[in-house]
């Protein structure tokens, strides 16, 4: 008899035709193939009643044994939020780290491992929560980030690591910040609505807490401001008549939109 595979793996494997060993051609991957290498085998004899004598033909699967040649791969790292002013120390919030591993087993459980620490928070690489340490100033540090590894049961390591944000929401606690006095000068005549000078504000907050109304307490009759912090002239000046119209002292207010708003 002689022994001959075909259709099927057949580039992968080779058969004797004398002794049916099978041997591998090439290197076999469980994870390309996970239901395993199938190849049929014909029987035949090398007489003259070659097609009254054949054996059936056969199905061979190999199935491989899993060994642990798969890293884990991230799939999903995104981080959380707390709040300035608002989240206390010893508050909590989760991450979500996902990771494949291809292998079976525990060559296929995946567990992650923080790299770098922080003063700020402690994490639980099992329930992967974050305990709040310290109060937070997003003002000094708006986002916090913290680096991970995913591991497989088998000591295979991720080849790369997954850096998640933790982000801290801003709270209104900058008043906006002006300077104290001003001094300008504008010519008598200058049209209605002429600008005379800008004069901005600053406030460290962010979003609508950052957004700033301009107003005069007195002479708004005289003078306007808009939300532009441009300082207009209102009415028409006249410097003729005498000191009270050489010289305007009035107050500017500066409020954000937060809540509560500041000034």
């Amino acid at each position: 008899l002689e022994l001959s595979g075909y259709e099927g793996h057949t580039d992968y494997f080779e058969i004797d035709s004398e002794t049916g060993a099978i041997t591998s051609k090439d290197k076999l991957d469980r994870e390309t193939f996970t239901a395993g290498y199938r190849f049929a085998v014909r029987a035949t004899d090398s007489g003259e009643l070659l097609q009254l004598q054949a054996v059936p033909d056969a199905t061979v699967t190999v199935i491989l044994d899993d060994v642990n040649d798969e890293r884990p791969v991230f799939t999903r790292a995104v981080g959380c939020t707390f709040q300035e002013n608002t989240s206390q120390v010893g508050d909590v919030c989760g991450l979500k780290l996902e990771a494949t591993d291809l292998d079976l087993g525990l060559g296929g459980e995946v567990a992650f491992v923080q790299l770098n620490d922080s003063e700020y928070f402690r994490i639980n690489e099992d329930t992967l929560t974050v305990e709040l340490l310290l109060n937070l100033d997003r003002e000094n540090v708006a986002v916090h980030y913290i680096a991970f590894l995913a591991i497989d049961g088998g000591g295979l390591t991720s080849a790369t690591d997954a850096v998640i944000a933790i982000n801290v929401d801003d709270y209104n606690d900058n008043a906006p910040q002006l300077q104290p006095t001003y001094s300008l000068r504008v010519l008598e005549g200058v049209t209605v609505g002429t600008v005379i000078d800008s004069i901005v504000a600053t406030d460290h907050d962010i979003g609508v807490n950052g957004l700033l109304d301009y107003s005069l307490v007195n002479h708004d009759d005289v003078f306007a401001i808009n939300n532009n912090s441009e300082l207009t002239v209102n009415t028409p000046l006249d410097y003729d008549i005498g000191a009270a119209g050489r010289e305007y002292n009035f107050k500017l207010v500066v409020r954000d939109r937060g809540s509560p708003r500041l000034e």
